[in-house]
């Protein structure tokens, strides 16, 4: 008889461990209720020998992805990222509260690249290479919408030459 209770406590207890079901507490996509969904392609401005602007799209590379909340004034971010596809264009869910917004998103691409500049005195531009950086900003992303965020990226600093110099 004891023994037949014993069983029947094992089977009853592993009932209840096998009915439970984990609740994942992080805050990711998946974990909430609606999405905000951000889109957009990526380009890249430089300035190419004949003195002229230059832009094309930035093909299969990573960016960045900020969700940010705001906390009492202080904007706390959580890093996603994204990759652009062979056209440029990237696209990635947010997850967001039901009936909530995402105070930021910010959408950012950085590289090093070659461009020309037009060094102090000259005429005649000097390929060089430089640091490209630039961003896109949403805020107040509500849930349940999309957004397109294009991102244009400028040269920043160069290095070795100043556009100056």
């Amino acid at each position: 008889m004891k023994k037949n209770l014993l069983i029947a406590a094992l089977v009853a207890v592993a009932a209840i461990f096998a009915s439970c079901e984990k609740q994942s507490t992080a805050v990711l996509p998946e974990n909430m209720d609606s999405k905000v969904t951000i889109t957009g392609y990526v380009r890249i401005i430089k300035m190419n020998k004949e003195k002229k602007q230059d832009t094309t799209i930035v093909k299969n590379a990573e960016l960045q992805v900020l969700y940010g909340t705001d906390n009492g004034g202080n904007m706390a971010y959580r890093p996603y990222s994204a990759t652009t596809d062979k056209k440029g264009f990237y696209s990635i869910e947010l997850g967001c509260p039901l009936g909530q917004a995402i105070d930021e998103v910010k959408v950012i691409y950085s590289c090093y690249d070659d461009t020309y500049v037009i060094p102090k005195g000259k005429t005649d531009a000097k390929k060089t290479e430089a640091y490209f950086i630039g961003e896109a900003i949403k805020t107040n992303a509500a849930a349940g919408h999309a957004y397109n965020l294009d991102v244009y990226v400028k040269a920043e600093n160069y290095v070795g030459e100043d556009e100056n110099s």
